[in-house]
């Protein structure tokens, strides 16, 4: 009698235990699924919009150019987190009350919509020049062709990047290291989109990816990180002022932050060099990308249309020419519904000239991150398998997109069976912590050397992920989809895998769109690997 009175107090024990802390039961890999409710909702909308035949309100001469991401990042900066409190108290001492970052070339996006690769490339000029001190143009038509017309090596993009994009795809281009490319070095364009011979440039593509890339001295240099801020989760007074203090930082350690707006003819000043909006659009939202350089904390609220409470605006380069606002710069008050909204900075960067660490990147995703899978779940394993191109080459770095905030991943160097399987973690090679999402390339704490006379010449890396903040960590994920410019992205079994609860899966075989809408098709993990040739 005591064993069975026993068995059944451990029972309950182990119950309430579950029901009380609200433990959930293990999630098994083949649970994850791409839901609606996941993506941001603007994007959503947006989907519906074009479902529905809708077409975007013309709101200037000028096309705007967002479309909205894909996936919603947002972080909780409430007043609260005393983390984030202490944090602003000691630091808002350093922020002067008004700052301006030097500038760089101002453009003219025209007729086409190509505001979030002019902003980009802003950006990206704004950190090299914090950086080295050197000021450079980077072509703005080489992204969009890239873009349009040669996303991989055998893929291409068959939806219109001059119409529209975001940033996450321009991130993808400089991660997948096309680019930058100096304007000057670009030869194969005449003006804006005037395009040159496909073929002619394939042949430089394939010569650019498969041989030593400082031998080509292409591209002019590299973004190691690039940062994505989140918004917060609740709008007040003080989340927005933390919220926009990040902001400010970013601008003056890194040149510049690229972000978005909606931008209404009804909401500038006359002069067009003072903009505000009060009115919250709801899904419609942000629809065009700009530049923050600075800001003015003493900036008048009076010389605002739509006249805000309080003095202070952002101080925004535009791609509408020198001849819009005050030679292509204008104010946004701070109280702007829309400012600092899914703001962008590029935190490390290589000059190619004077430092570049790898030769190769091994890579499929070349589109980037483009949505993010629920996994119920703070921790899992990710494994990307790639075949070795030369006979020895030494492993320097890994790349990979993060979906989340405060993130902590591992690195391994897989260990494959006879199959060419995973069949262990192997041996740690790097770690790291992650603030925010975004992209960035991790130098690995342990160089290790890649021979094709093991495992018939392939090799994988292992990325464990775990959230800190012990919410859910989500699985970031190149996708096939008409909604998302990548239609013709390209994935094969037995290359990515991720392992939830003990057994390595196929994504071909797990991850499943769940949104309703047959939106999505899997294609690859976001994970690159970077090596030096040591035999060809």
């Amino acid at each position: 009698m005591k064993k069975k009175f026993d068995k059944k107090v451990l029972f309950y024990i182990v119950f309430f235990t579950w029901a009380f802390f609200g433990l959930k039961p293990n999630v098994n890999a083949h649970d994850l699924k791409i839901r609606l409710e996941d993506l941001n909702p603007a994007f959503a909308e947006y989907v519906k919009s074009i479902k529905n035949g809708e077409k975007t309100k013309d709101r200037d001469k000028n096309f705007c150019g967002m479309i909205p991401n894909t996936i919603e990042l947002k972080k909780d900066y409430s007043l609260d987190d005393n983390d984030n409190v202490v944090y602003e108290q000691k630091n808002k001492s350093s922020l002067p009350s008004k700052y301006i970052s030097d500038l760089t070339p101002i453009r003219n996006q025209g007729s086409y919509g190509s505001c979030w690769a002019c902003a980009m490339a802003s950006v990206v000029e704004g950190s090299f020049l914090k950086m080295f001190g050197d000021l450079m143009e980077i072509s703005v038509p080489n992204m969009i062709y890239h873009l349009n017309y040669g996303a991989s090596l055998n893929n291409k993009y068959s939806s219109d990047a001059e119409e529209g994009g975001l940033f996450s795809l321009a991130t993808a281009y400089f991660a997948s290291g096309r680019g930058a490319v100096l304007a000057e070095d670009d030869v194969y364009y005449d003006n804006m989109f005037n395009k040159s011979n496909p073929e002619h440039w394939s042949v430089k593509k394939r010569q650019f990816l498969d041989t030593n890339l400082i031998s080509l001295n292409y591209p002019a240099c590299y973004l190691r990180d690039v940062k994505f801020i989140p918004d917060p989760k609740i709008y007040n007074d003080r989340t927005r002022e933390i919220h926009r203090n990040k902001i400010k930082r970013a601008i003056m350690k890194f040149g510049g932050v690229v972000s978005s707006f909606l931008y209404d003819p009804e909401y500038i000043s006359e002069d067009e060099k003072d903009y505000c909006n009060l009115e919250d659009f709801g899904w419609f939202g942000p629809n065009h990308a700009i530049k923050i350089i600075g800001w003015d904390d003493n900036y008048s609220r009076t010389n605002f249309n739509d006249r805000p409470k309080n003095n202070g605006a952002f101080i925004v380069q535009n791609s509408w020419g020198e001849d819009w606002g005050d030679n292509g710069i204008f104010y946004m008050s701070y109280e702007d519904v829309y400012a600092g909204n899914n703001s962008v900075a590029v935190t490390d960067i290589d000059d190619f000239k004077e430092k570049y660490s790898f030769h190769k990147i091994y890579q499929d995703d070349y589109f980037g991150m483009v949505v993010s899978a629920s996994t119920e779940t703070n921790e899992l394993f990710l494994g990307k398998i790639f075949n070795l191109r030369c006979q020895r080459e030494n492993l320097t770095d890994v790349g990979l997109f993060i979906a989340d905030s405060e993130v902590s991943c591992e690195f391994y160097l897989a260990d494959l069976d006879s199959e060419n399987k995973i069949s262990g973690l192997g041996e740690v090679i790097g770690e790291k912590y992650f603030e925010f999402p975004g992209y960035y390339t991790v130098a690995l704490n342990n160089i290790k050397e890649l021979s094709k006379k093991d495992n018939n010449g392939k090799f994988a890396i292992i990325v464990k992920m775990k959230s800190e903040s012990d919410g859910e960590i989500k699985l970031p994920l190149e996708i096939k989809s008409w909604v998302t410019a990548t239609s013709q992205a390209v994935g094969y079994k037995d290359e990515n895998f991720v392992n939830i609860n003990g057994k390595w899966e196929d994504i071909f075989d797990v991850v499943k769109d769940d949104t309703g809408w047959n939106l999505f098709e899997v294609t690859n993990l976001n994970i690159k690997a970077f090596t030096e040739i040591v035999e060809r």
